[in-house]
């Protein structure tokens, strides 16, 4: 990541490197060599022309050009936390009703299982009074539960 941080120092060194003049030559191994500091006399040293420190209104430019790349930075960063978090609730939410279809599933086995018994079935009703099931009842409840074990058990 680019921060102004980084980029600062490297201004300065580069506004420092423009003012003094660099030298190239090569020496006698074919070896090639670059200074600041002109090399010894036996050696025709190129003096290599530089870049003018950049104006003012450059120096401006690249700044606008930097924070508005290090902006895209950040909006795509928080984009992609954005998702991450979303494909995140989306898996929370297909276990919580992958469990949800789980539970209803053993309920509707457990309670087919009951309704198949040969034994008197009770229930509580809206008043919270226990009640016989009946035979027409029951039949009805047993078809009940066989949907409930088609729609959720898998």
């Amino acid at each position: 990541m680019v921060t102004k941080a980084r980029v600062a120092p490297f201004l300065v060194v580069l506004a420092a490197v423009v003012a003094v003049p660099i030298y190239k030559w090569v020496d006698e191994t074919g070896k090639v060599h670059y200074s600041d500091q002109p090399p010894a006399a036996e050696y025709e040293p190129e003096e290599l022309a530089l870049l003018p420190a950049p104006s003012e209104d450059a120096v401006v430019q690249a700044q606008a050009r930097l924070n508005r790349l290090m902006a895209e930075q950040r909006a795509s960063r928080e984009q992609r936390a954005t998702a991450q978090e979303q494909a995140r609730l989306e898996r929370e939410l297909e276990e919580a009703q992958r469990a949800q279809r789980l539970e209803r599933c053993l309920i509707a086995q457990q309670n087919l299982h009951t309704l198949e018994i040969k034994r008197p079935v009770y229930r509580v009703n809206e008043h919270g009074e226990i009640v016989y099931v009946d035979d027409q009842e029951r039949a009805a409840e047993v078809q009940r539960m066989r949907e409930d074990l088609d729609a959720y058990c898998d």
